[in-house]
């Protein structure tokens, strides 16, 4: 299973895209994240020990490898957020509208 930790990567989460700045989300999914799901068919994303969670970042991040993956990724991303335990739902909103924004490759 891959294991991805952002604190690792970075403290202060940006926005959503890289033209947005520094640290985006985008750039997490793209560099770090999807490479993890892509070598071990499995990621689990640890959020704590960051300065803020931005919601365009997290729905970046997840919704953006749900819209990427598609149905498949379905008991194959988990994530840990103990210290903002309530935007659990929110991401867990971001996978679901991500799969349903997927569009099957020819």
């Amino acid at each position: 299973m891959g294991r991805v930790r952002l604190a690792d990567w970075t403290t202060t989460p940006g926005g959503r895209f890289r033209s947005e700045g520094p640290f985006s989300g985008e750039q997490f999914r793209e560099d770090v994240v999807a490479p993890a799901f892509r070598a071990e068919g499995h990621v689990d994303v640890d959020l704590d020990g960051v300065g803020g969670l931005p919601v365009g970042f997290l729905d970046e991040v997840f919704g953006g490898l749900a819209r990427e993956v598609g149905p498949s990724i379905h008991g194959k991303v988990g994530f840990t957020c103990l210290d903002e335990p309530d935007i659990v739902e929110d991401i867990q909103a971001f996978i679901e509208n991500g799969v349903q924004a997927w569009v099957p490759r020819a």
